[in-house]
């Protein structure tokens, strides 16, 4: 599925600044986010939807220089992004 299938795109992902988000679901498909600005936010939402599609997250990174995994099998971890 492309991702204008599956989610709403956010206006403020068209202002530069944010981070990117990789999204892991249940039948090893993804989905990415550019210009993130709240990244759990965003986690929570993608969750929310991607349930009502039928399909699970199982993991979310920050992805960058420096891949920082973010949320994995219903948990959420620390980051220093909001």
């Amino acid at each position: 599925m492309k991702k204008t299938e599956q989610f709403e795109i956010n206006p403020l992902s068209r202002i530069p600044g944010g981070s990117f988000i990789t999204i892991e679901f249940s039948d090893g498909s993804l989905s990415r986010g550019v210009n993130v600005k709240s990244p759990k936010k965003y986690v929570e939402t993608v969750i929310v939807e991607s349930l009502l599609k039928g399909l699970e997250v199982t993991k979310a990174y920050i992805t960058g220089n420096r891949d920082e995994l973010i949320y994995e099998d219903g948990m959420f971890f620390s980051t220093s992004n909001k």
